[in-house]
């Protein structure tokens, strides 16, 4: 399952995934109507996240983390230029490098492209179901005030936590320092830094409560993947959100 799929998947079972769509391979009459469909549902002011979902990415063996494109805070009117952006991205020279070295080949893959609402998240994260540094089996969690795209392509820190899940106990809770987070700006497909106010920039950005809910859903995650896994995930307010899950890789 491709990083599409396994968000559809995700929320047939009723998993807290925004409202999102699926275009297959490519952006002809059908997904165009698909799309302005999809889009009628929502509120003019939406933002939308518009990524790529390669068939061969997010696998066990290859995750192609940001070699293909991604596009955030993107206005409807943005939409058709975004999603054609995404669909060429396969063609990169890039891309076909990374493919060959991985699977020594270079036959095309297909190409999906998720359209889903983006969420303008208080705290955002990633979390590992086993320590990819130790390679014990607990949660890690690591997460920031506002998006966590600078957390993920490692600019910055953040709060990181390891949770025991047999025994239902943080384990380790340390504590990042923010005096700003990325949030959505004017509708221009870019992201804007905010001040975190002073009393809550070296405060602990998720609660216990929040821990154990996240640590549950990625549970319900493994079980439908059936493997250790990787989740990007937020809260808007108290509620939470799985935006991305994959397999775990690297782990032999």
């Amino acid at each position: 399952m491709n990083k599409g799929k396994t968000l559809l998947q995700m929320k047939l079972i009723g998993l807290p995934v925004p409202d999102l769509i699926l275009l297959e391979e490519q952006l002809d009459n059908r997904s165009i109507t698909k799309l302005n469909n999809f889009v009628k549902t929502k509120p003019v002011t939406t933002r939308f996240a518009v990524r790529s979902s390669s068939h061969v990415e997010d696998g066990k063996e290859a995750s192609f983390a940001g070699l293909f494109e991604t596009f955030l805070n993107v206005c409807s009117r943005q939409l058709h230029n975004a999603i054609l952006s995404c669909f060429i991205s396969k063609e990169k020279q890039i891309v076909k490098s990374y493919k060959e070295a991985v699977f020594n080949s270079l036959e095309k893959e297909g190409m999906d492209v998720i359209v889903q609402v983006m969420c303008d998240a208080d705290v955002s994260g990633v979390m590992f179901s086993v320590n990819p540094i130790t390679k014990e089996k607990q949660y890690v969690i690591e997460c920031v005030y506002g998006l966590c795209n600078q957390l993920v392509s490692g600019l910055i820190e953040g709060d990181q936590i390891i949770y025991n899940s047999f025994t239902e106990e943080i384990l380790s809770y340390k504590v990042f320092f923010q005096k700003e987070y990325l949030g959505l700006g004017e509708c221009s497909g870019e992201l804007k830094n905010f001040p975190v106010p002073m009393l809550n920039q070296s405060r602990k950005k998720v609660s216990g409560k929040q821990i154990s809910l996240l640590t549950k859903t990625a549970a319900k995650i493994q079980q439908l993947l059936q493997t250790e896994i990787d989740v990007e995930w937020c809260f808007v307010k108290d509620k939470l959100f799985i935006l991305q899950a994959r397999p775990l890789t690297g782990l032999t």
